[in-house]
């Protein structure tokens, strides 16, 4: 009721498009959903992205006729302006505890980077569909590692980081349940990744497949992957990796996560557009892996961690107490830890294509019960150290990526409050409930203002170089006879 004259004049330029989505859905005899003027089917979205080996999106499964533009080249253009910061309530000015152990209420209800949450009870037909005109297209393509029994996590997600301006939840295709936040900022895609497998390799009850099928059509951000569910991910993690480079090759970045992690979509977002724009300078297609990194070999032919430590000198010593080159094992090499493990294009999409890779996963996947059921973050450091290139894990830091703690009274552990230089947060295990999430959401506004969030972050090894100058670490790390 009472729409405005853009918004009639947009309904009235996809009223094309919704006569053909709804032809097709005719010609498969399948019900369809209204959303604004547009009739969508709501289960294309959940089998749009069904993967092994990365199959391309609904798009190109959707029996579009020859000649016809993919949905998501139709979509709308938007003219995108930064938001602004609201006035946070005058109560936070009293100044509470940063995540206070005793779990009081924060107040303000600031949104990170400068957006307000948009109305829950928002109407269908002032949405539009998840998609990309040109100035749509995802910078970052985030996938988020979920079991489908987390429905809490995945809803502490989407109320919170999920909410941040920058980004565009659901799979590519699915209908969107708001309308996006106009903003100049790099965007970036989310969706949740869930395996369609059991770990003994047979599908889901019916009673899951059943909720998965009501929580996609409701939020279209779930993508189902032909893995099994295993902890830690490792099917999910390639298989997402290929989804990325084949479903979406013009992204830049494809980045995986946990949903028990909050990610500041903002910051890592300008971060890794500086960090693209820099490297062109000296290759036209830079490979990249970058996290937070830790060391360890592994033993590919049993799938074993071995040698694992802090840091390349103490994996190596570690290494030698475990004989890890005499089982077999490669490394030491770095890896980036689980919490965000972000690849560019071109180093995804060679990995992807490695024979090494496939026969790995493969052998992998005929393991019942799963063999990989360690060190998937570990495997993919193996890979990008089999690699030929001068390559290595970038390690951002520990103060950008750590676990979350409330008083931080054990300054030996990984473990930090919200600070000026937090970019992901990893909400372990217990702490992962909607109330920490919650504070951990408000408080990064409260922490690092507009300004605060738009600043640069330095790599604390920015470089294979810049790390095999480093103390005794050339004699560690073999990669470093590529370094020059």
């Amino acid at each position: 009721a009472g729409a405005t004259q853009p918004h009639r004049q947009r309904n009235a330029r996809c009223q094309p498009r919704g006569q053909a989505v709804q032809a097709i859905a005719a010609r498969s005899g399948h019900r369809t959903v209204t959303a604004g003027n547009m009739r969508v089917r709501p289960w294309h979205a959940i089998v749009a992205l069904i993967v092994t080996a990365g199959l391309l999106s609904m798009e190109s499964m959707g029996g579009l006729r020859a000649g016809q533009q993919p949905l998501q080249q139709q979509e709308l253009a938007l003219t995108h302006t930064r938001g602004r910061r609201v006035v946070r309530d005058e109560a936070d000015a009293a100044g509470e505890d940063l995540l206070l152990a005793s779990g009081g209420p924060l107040l303000g209800t600031l949104q990170a980077g400068g957006a307000t949450s948009l109305a829950a009870g928002a109407s269908a037909s002032d949405s539009l569909l998840a998609g990309s005109a040109a100035q749509e297209n995802p910078f970052i393509i985030l996938g988020i590692a979920t079991a489908p029994k987390n429905t809490g996590h995945r809803s502490w997600i989407r109320s919170t980081w999920m909410q941040l301006p920058n980004v565009r939840p659901g799979v590519e295709g699915a209908r969107a349940q708001r309308d996006h936040v106009q903003t100049d900022l790099p965007l970036v895609r989310a969706f949740f990744l869930v395996g369609i497998l059991t770990p003994e390799a047979v599908a889901h009850p019916r009673a899951v497949a059943t909720q998965l099928h009501r929580e996609q059509e409701e939020h279209g951000d779930v993508l189902l992957l032909a893995v099994r569910e295993t902890k830690p991910p490792g099917e999910k993690m390639i298989g997402f990796f290929r989804t990325c480079v084949v479903g979406y090759p013009d992204a830049t970045f494809c980045i995986k996560t946990d949903d028990d992690t909050y990610v500041h979509t903002i910051r890592l977002a300008l971060n890794m557009q500086a960090l693209w724009a820099e490297q062109l300078k000296v290759a036209a297609e830079p490979m990249l892996y970058l996290g937070a990194t830790l060391w360890a070999s592994y033993i590919p032919e049993t799938f074993q961690v071995c040698g694992h430590g802090m840091g390349p000198l103490m994996a190596v010593g570690q290494a030698k107490v475990e004989r890890c080159a005499e089982r077999g094992g490669l490394g030491p090499f770095p890896y980036a830890a689980g919490t965000l493990e972000v690849l560019s294009m071109p180093l995804a999409r060679y990995m992807v294509q490695q024979t090494y890779v496939s026969r790995f996963v493969q052998r992998a996947h005929a393991q019942n019960p799963p063999a990989w059921n360690i060190g998937e973050d570990t495997v993919l450091g193996m890979w990008v150290y089999q690699t030929p290139f001068p390559i290595t894990a970038l390690h951002w830091g520990w103060d950008k990526i750590h676990d979350l703690c409330f008083t931080c009274k054990d300054k030996t552990q990984l473990w930090k409050p919200i600070t000026t230089s937090s970019v992901v947060v990893h909400i372990k295990g217990h702490q992962a409930n909607w109330h920490n999430f919650d504070n951990v959401h408000r408080n990064f506004s409260r922490v690092c203002n507009d300004d605060c969030q738009q600043q640069l972050l330095s790599f604390d090894v920015p470089s294979l170089s810049s790390l095999c100058t480093r103390s005794q670490i050339r004699a560690a790390y073999s990669k470093c006879s590529a370094a020059g």
